[in-house]
This record gives C-alpha cells, sequence and structure tokens, in this order.
C-alpha cells in the first residue's frame, strides 16, 4: 500500500496527537514515580513538586515570548509549526537532566555548580535576551510588511482594481538591515532549531540546581529501616520536570499557532474535517510501487517480464496525479497561512508579541546588570534604601523575579484578546444575518405591493374592456 495515499491529519489532528502523546508521557512518568518511590514517605510529594516546577518554569516569560515570537516568525515563512514549544522545552530540559544524571553519579557534583551556575547564568540570560530582542526585530520587519501590504490591497479594492498577487511575508527592500536578518531568519526557521535554542536558554542552571536540591533531598531520604534510595532512581525527577514543561510549552505553541494562522477545517470538497484530510483525487495506487523502493534496490536481478506499456503509463499517470494534488494541497496551506498574517487580529497579536519580546529583553539585560554590577548590588542592598539608584535597581530585579507571573500574565492577555475577537466576531457576523434577513424581507415586502399596485392599476382597464357597449 502507498503510504501517499492514506489520509492526511489536519492541523487540529497532530495538535491532539501532541497534547495527547505529552499527556501520555506525563502518566507514564508519574506511573514510574509511584513505583519508584511508593514505599518510601514523603519522596512523592518530592516528584509532585518537580513536577510543578516544571509546569510554573513552562509560564516564565522568557519562554513564552521566545515560543510565541518564533511561531510567528515561521507562520509569516508560510509554515504551520506546531512543535515550536516542545523543541524548545526538551532542549531546555537536557541541561536539567544531564545534570540530574551527574548528581546521581556523584553526589559532589552539586557543590561544584554554583561556580559553574556564576558563569552560565551570564551566559544563558545574554543569550535569552538576544535571541527575544532579535526575534522581535525579525517580527517587527514582518509586521512591517504585512501593514504596507495591507494597505496596498485595499487601495486597489477602493479603486477598482483587481487585489495584487504577490507574497504578503515579503521584506521588501534592501540596505544593511535586511541583510543582517535574512541569515538569523535562516538560523531559527524550522521547530527542530528551537532545541540548540533552549540548550542555551538553560545555561543558567537555576532549574538545574533546584532540580538537583531535591534529588540529592531524595537521596538524604531514608527509609523506615534505615535503607536508602538507589541514586539511579532519582533520575525520575527532572523527568517529571520536563514532563511539565514540555505540557505547558507544547500548549502554548498550539494557541499561538492558532492566534496567527487560523486554519481552516474545511477541505476542498467543503466538508469539514477535524481530525484528518482524504486526498482530493484518490487512485487505486496500491499497486504502484515507489521509485527508490529498498526493497527493489536490495533484491536479486531477475529475468525481464513482458510489460505492458498503456498499464505502467496509466500507474505513472495516476502516481503524478497524486503527487500534484499534494503539491497542490501543501500550496494551498502555505498560502492561506502567509495570507493570516495580515487579518486585523494577526497585526495585533504580532505587536503585542513583539512588545513583549522587548520588555522581557530589557527586564533581563538590566537585572543581568543589576545582578554583577557592584555598585548597583550596593545601592539595592543599601540599609538606607539607596535613594534614587536602589529604588531603580530593586525595581527591576523585582520584574525579574516576578518571570513567572508575566508568563502567565502573557499567555492569559493572549487569550482574552482571543476570545474576545472570536465572540465579536460571532456577533457581529449574527448581527450581519439580522440585517440581511430583514433586507430580504422588506425587498419581497416591497416587491409584493408593487405586484398588488400594479394589480389595481390593471383592474379597472380590464373591466372596462370586459364591459359590453350598449
Amino acid at each position: 500500500m502507498n503510504l501517499r495515499s492514506l489520509p492526511r491529519p489536519t492541523l487540529l489532528g497532530r495538535a491532539v496527537a501532541l497534547i495527547g502523546g505529552e499527556l501520555l508521557f506525563n502518566a507514564a512518568m508519574w506511573v514510574a514515580a509511584g513505583i519508584a518511590f511508593g514505599q518510601r514517605d514523603g519522596l512523592l510529594g518530592i516528584a509532585l513538586l518537580a513536577w510543578t516546577l516544571g509546569l510554573r518554569h513552562g509560564l516564565d516569560a522568557d519562554h513564552i515570548s521566545a515560543i510565541d515570537n518564533a511561531t510567528r516568525q515561521m507562520v509569516s515563512m508560510g509554515q504551520l509549526p506546531l512543535t515550536c514549544g516542545l523543541f524548545f522545552s526538551l532542549g531546555h530540559s537536557t541541561i536539567v537532566i544531564a545534570v540530574n544524571v551527574a548528581i546521581a553519579v556523584s553526589v559532589d557534583i552539586y557543590d561544584k555548580l554554583d561556580k559553574v551556575g556564576s558563569v552560565g547564568g551570564i551566559v544563558g540570560t545574554s543569550v535569552s535576551a538576544s535571541f527575544l530582542f532579535l526575534v522581535a526585530c525579525i517580527n517587527t520587519f514582518f509586521l512591517v510588511g504585512a501593514i504596507r501590504y495591507r494597505k496596498k490591497q485595499k487601495a486597489r479594492v477602493k479603486a477598482g482594481l483587481p487585489p495584487e498577487e504577490g507574497d504578503p511575508t515579503a521584506i521588501q527592500g534592501g540596505g544593511c538591515l535586511v541583510r543582517i536578518i535574512a541569515p538569523i531568519m535562516r538560523a531559527v526557521d524550522k521547530p527542530w532549531k528551537l532545541y540548540p535554542v533552549g540548550i542555551l536558554f538553560g545555561f543558567g542552571f537555576d532549574t538545574a540546581s533546584s532540580i538537583a536540591l531535591l534529588a540529592i533531598s531524595a537521596i538524604a531520604a531514608r527509609g523506615p529501616k534505615g535503607e536508602a534510595i538507589s541514586h539511579g532512581k532519582v533520575v525520575i525527577l527532572p523527568f517529571l520536570f520536563t514532563a511539565g514543561m514540555s505540557l505547558v510549552d507544547s500548549l502554548d505553541s498550539v494557541l499561538m499557532l492558532y492566534a496567527y494562522a487560523q486554519p481552516n477545517l474545511k477541505g476542498a470538497d467543503g466538508k469539514l474535517h477535524l481530525f484528518y484530510r482524504p486526498l482530493r483525487l484518490q487512485a487505486d495506487v496500491e499497486s504502484v510501487a515507489p521509485l527508490n523502493s529498498p526493497v527493489a534496490e536490495s533484491s536479486e536481478p531477475r529475468p525481464p517480464l513482458p510489460r505492458d506499456d498503456s498499464k505502467t503509463d496509466s500507474k505513472l499517470n495516476d502516481d503524478e496525479t497524486i503527487v500534484e494534488a499534494q503539491a497542490e494541497e501543501h500550496n494551498a496551506r502555505m498560502l492561506a497561512a502567509k495570507a493570516s498574517t495580515i487579518s486585523s487580529l494577526s497585526i495585533s497579536l504580532t505587536l503585542l508579541s513583539i512588545l513583549v519580546a522587548l520588555s522581557i529583553s530589557l527586564i533581563e539585560i538590566m537585572g543581568l546588570i543589576g545582578e554583577n554590577c557592584t555598585q548597583c548590588r550596593e545601592a539595592a542592598e543599601a540599609e538606607d534604601g539607596g535613594g534614587l539608584a536602589g529604588s531603580w535597581w530593586r525595581a527591576w530585579a523585582r520584574a525579574n523575579d516576578a518571570s513567572g507571573y508575566v508568563g502567565a500574565a502573557i499567555v492569559g492577555c493572549f487569550v482574552a484578546i482571543l476570545i474576545a475577537y472570536h465572540v465579536a466576531r460571532w456577533l457581529w457576523k449574527k448581527r450581519a444575518a439580522k440585517r440581511r434577513a430583514a433586507h430580504e424581507e422588506q425587498a419581497q415586502s416591497q416587491t409584493q405591493y408593487a405586484d398588488e399596485d400594479e394589480a389595481r392599476a390593471r383592474s379597472p382597464v380590464e373591466n372596462e374592456a370586459e364591459t359590453p357597449q350598449t
């Protein structure tokens, strides 16, 4: 059976499969934690703490902003990236898992984390702030281009001209900035490329240190008979952290993709396809072998058989028809994703993402300066308050410490905007339908009155014609 003849999953089907897989992974980790820690008092509480740390860390402002802006950038390229959050969280979790595996081998490694973390914190924060700033700049170019393209299309419609064919996501013009932006766009143009970005974000070792401390606490715990837990079992803790964080980041990635792209669930046949979309042109291709089949390549040579050229040509034509149908469907999906970038909702959310990314980048940079600048730290920790300088640096430190709340607020804002937009759109459509029905009813009444008036005007003439002359 040719795989190309199978129905393709829709974006909703892929999203359900992704979140379902995440939930299954979370359930599997909790089953493993129950088996490993169920006989020890308090260890399941440590496991719950590791999992909730993952959930909370997935809502950190830098995570949310990085995933949102990366998703927006890839949608502008005509893609429908569904796994940005997953790859980003897996990259971030790689550091956590590696550190805790090292802890399981030797507990003494925890004492060295502070020295490594002091350097890694500077590197991780610098990478995080720089990435958010650069992606915000890229999305600014896309936003300006989308607004210009939208204005041009509206002007052509008002002038009675047909819409201009073109790419609404193309960055117009040249110069130094565009030449700088283009390589960055190519550097993060696929969801899997967020994996190394997540690794760089995790160089701060802050979350790795937190989970490592939980692992050491679990190792130090004793059973009812004084027995110690196996060091290998504490590796479950970073995997619980990974399960929680990847679930939140994947949900955020799906939410942002649906906010920016607004995929259409209807197929070419006009029917609603929720989880899979059948091919528009189905042909009997089960007997058609792929051109580069491994079985055909590895099989021994056989004597040539008599060939029916008409049947071969028919099969090749069917195969080409399937390929063309898939290419047309792919192109239509790409064009729909690009065209959605000029909608009012997409432009509003893009502007919000840019402002948030720039704000988080500024907060992280100022927090990093406040932590590593001696005079700034002394002013913030002065007993008399440090005056204006102390208040200034303490404000940036508080904003940096509230990263989780800021991330939750960002997601809340996006959800509120989406709900408000769709509710307003539904109300507008309902009102427009009522107006249309009222206009149709009024037009029908006017037509009926006109017919009655015409009938009345015609009646005297007909009566006179029917009256016999005396």
